[in-house]
This record gives C-alpha cells, structure tokens and sequence, in this order.
C-alpha cells in the first residue's frame, strides 16, 4: 500500500519492493485462491505507452488462473499509461469469438485494470469502458495505487465500467 507521496505505508505479503511487486504478489495471490477461481475464466493482458506493449498474455480460460500465476512475474513496467489502447484491444479481444465458454448475455464478465497513475486519452479511455459494460456485458474493475489527483480517474473509469468505486 503507498500513499499518495508513494511511500510504502504497508507491504501484502511481506517485505518491500516496487508497486509492480505488489501488483504481482496481490495477482499471485488472487489467482491460487481456489474460492475465487473455481469455475472462473482468467485471462491476462500487459499494457504500457506503446502499442507492441499491448498484448494478451494469456488468453482467457478456464486454465488462465494456473498459467497467470506462472506467467505474472515476467511482466516488466516500461513508459506511459496508454490505458486507451489497452481497452480498446480488451474489447476486440472479447468480441474476436476466442474466449472460452463466453456468453455475452448470461455470463459475468469483468476486467480488471490495475495501474499507478495517470493515462491519456481519459475521455476516450470512458467511452470505451462504458460500450464495454453497456453493450459487451463487461464491468471494469479500477484498482489503482493513488497518486493524489489520479484518483478522480479511477472513480470515473469505475463508474462509467459499472463497478461504482475504484480500489486501491
């Protein structure tokens, strides 16, 4: 956890590190709780300030929680916050006919961007999670490590996703 100075104020799961360490360890975490993933599809997506950054890295699946865990501590931070695009290659992605078991009409979809900071292109970066809840059934979770007037961002990007509130 770090305030918004991004001063470590408290650790999950011991010891100190990067906000990229959290992120992974809560991720880690997350996926080896078998309460939460039981008949759960995971998938992963990397995203940074350019667009070759961008990439599924697991495909969702009912194997994506196993294959996340494994996978996660190859990701590596690098440039801007080109939340944007991420969300625009997300919403291809789910319409693109290769996620598993995906029914977009009864099944609850969710994605989960976790970031630690600003991005670009904030109005875009609304319009698009709100086509994803309102006409793909996909809610965005925001969870973020505030950075002081970032934190409006994450409280709109939740809102217009459909989860109300940001986490962070």
């Amino acid at each position: 956890k770090y305030d918004t100075s991004l001063n470590e104020t408290a650790t999950f799961g011991g010891g100190s590190g990067t906000r990229l360490d959290a992120a992974k360890k809560v991720i880690k975490k997350i996926v080896s709780n078998t309460d939460l993933t039981s008949g759960a599809n995971f998938g992963l997506m990397e995203w940074g300030s350019s667009g070759s950054r961008t990439r599924i890295r697991v495909k969702i699946n009912n194997n994506g929680a196993k294959q996340i865990y494994t996978d996660v501590d190859s990701i590596y931070a690098s440039g801007g916050t080109n939340l944007y695009n991420a969300l625009n290659q997300a919403r291809n992605y789910f319409r693109s006919g290769q996620v598993d078991n995906w029914n977009k009409t009864c099944s609850k979809n969710f994605l989960i961007v976790i970031s630690d900071g600003y991005w670009s292109s904030h109005s875009s970066v609304l319009s698009v999670a709100n086509t994803l809840n309102k006409t793909d059934n996909v809610q965005t979770f925001a969870v973020g490590f505030a950075l002081g007037g970032a934190n409006n961002n994450y409280k709109t990007l939740a809102e217009k996703g459909g989860t109300k509130a940001p986490l962070y």
